[in-house]
């Protein structure tokens, strides 16, 4: 199990305790008014859409003091050893110790569907809220699949984030046209990337092994990736299981 102190350093690493964050493009997303002990705001979204930098730019949203803030990415290889609901609860008290029960507490869980019972343990903190507010995005297939709202029933708002629309990717490059967004598309990072595609091609082949793969229970990933190419190459037009069949021999 971590030390205090060495679990401290991961929330110093990941919070803005000193440094403000970044602004970054302001996303086209309706976001509630205000947030809520009693329900969870969980954004949801394709790997690399941009939901960490949306999440860094909610405390200036919301008007938060960045001191009772509290962010924490569960991709961290430090935290490879504590992905249970454990760590949450040590995060919570840690948060406390620092903050009085009189002021709210705000917890920003990226990629939180590596905790395990993750859920469970969040649905008893909002039954019974006590002044902590709870932020979460999350990628993998489970979660993109609405599968935790099972365990969370009415008890959360959930967002769901995209790549770039095209209105967005003319804020930032005024200059292109709808034919280069098209070619380029609108994940943030491969757009002022010096290899745009071969971002891309990681991204997809990311989004196949670590989402698709463990959701259609795949003995291999050469066999989903051909499908998915196949949907991509016939946009807009039909496509049959038996041609999908014939191209793949499955």
């Amino acid at each position: 199990m971590l030390s205090e102190q060495s679990l401290i350093e991961i929330l110093g690493d990941w919070s803005f305790w000193d440094n403000a964050p970044s602004s970054g493009l302001l996303r086209q997303l309706s976001l509630p008014q205000r947030l809520h002990a009693d329900l969870a705001l969980i954004i949801q979204g394709v790997r690399r859409c941009g939901k960490s930098t949306l999440l860094s730019q909610l405390p200036k949203h919301y008007n938060i003091p960045l001191k009772q803030c509290y962010f924490c990415n569960f991709e961290d290889p430090r935290l490879i050893n504590d992905l249970d609901h454990t760590v949450l609860s040590r995060i919570l008290t840690l948060a406390r110790k620092k903050i009085s029960k009189e002021k709210p507490c705000y917890f920003f869980f990226d990629e939180i569907q590596n905790v395990q019972e993750w859920e469970k343990w969040l649905h008893t903190q909002l039954e019974r809220p006590k002044e902590n507010y709870f932020i979460l995005t999350g990628s993998n297939s489970r979660l993109l699949s609405g599968e935790f709202a099972t365990a969370l029933t009415g008890r959360h708002i959930t967002l769901e984030l995209f790549p770039f629309s095209f209105l967005e990717y003319k804020v930032l490059f005024p200059e292109k046209n709808l034919e280069d967004y098209l070619a380029s598309g609108g994940f943030p990072r491969p757009l002022t990337f010096e290899q745009p595609y071969q971002l891309l091609q990681e991204y997809f082949s990311d989004i196949i092994l670590r989402d698709v793969l463990r959701r259609v229970h795949a003995r291999t990933p050469e066999a989903v990736k051909q499908v998915a190419k196949m949907v991509f190459e016939s946009c807009g037009s039909e496509l049959s299981y038996r041609k999908i069949a014939a191209v793949t021999g499955l």
